[in-house]
């Protein structure tokens, strides 16, 4: 169903209704939303871990220049 036959179900409804419990069917129709459960949490590295990825990066990265200015 859209939203015009639900609206168009509901009207006669609607009308009878005092307005405090049209704004509180208002706020729970605006209200839900989904709650997304928060996975992107950052992973904290030992300081070991961080010193061993900068020296392979390092080494990555010497290696990928050493081999680019043999080509050119």
């Amino acid at each position: 169903m859209d939203a015009k036959t639900v609206y168009t179900i509901l009207k006669p409804h609607l009308d009878k209704m005092e307005p405090q419990e049209k704004r509180s069917l208002s706020n729970l129709i605006v209200g839900l939303k989904k709650k997304k459960p928060f996975k992107s949490k950052r992973r904290v590295l030992s300081l070991s871990k961080a010193k061993e990825r900068i020296r392979q990066f390092r080494k990555k990265e010497i290696e990928r220049e050493f081999s680019g200015s043999l080509g050119a």
